[in-house]
């Protein structure tokens, strides 16, 4: 634990570790929210599935990326435009539905 004391004396490490933490608790209901959003409005898993594969795979190549930005800029401007691009993405996905056919196979389904 002395590593970790060691750690909070720095300044600025804990409002870090508050902002990051209070910013992540979302990521976890978000993933349930989108596959019941994706499954209720296509009928069925499948594309559910692959739109929480894809959502997983962006937020391991943005979380990195967001890091280094804030490096480099600061906080407050990159929080600030991610929170603004996940919100219009989210109420994208919330409001565009794509047409789907029931004929639509998809290529890696063994159905």
């Amino acid at each position: 634990m002395g590593i970790y004391r060691e750690l909070g004396r720095n300044p600025g490490v804990f409002r870090v570790l508050v902002s990051q933490l209070t910013a992540r608790f979302p990521f976890g209901m978000l993933s349930i929210i989108l596959l019941l959003h994706i499954q209720l409005a296509y009928g069925d898993y499948t594309s559910a599935g692959i739109v929480l594969a894809t959502q997983s795979a962006g937020q391991a190549i943005s979380g990195p990326v967001a890091s280094r930005l804030m490096g480099r800029w600061g906080m407050r401007p990159v929080l600030t435009l991610t929170a603004i691009l996940c919100s219009g993405l989210l109420v994208t996905i919330a409001v565009v539905h794509l047409p789907s056919s029931s004929s639509r196979v998809w290529p890696f389904s063994l159905a």
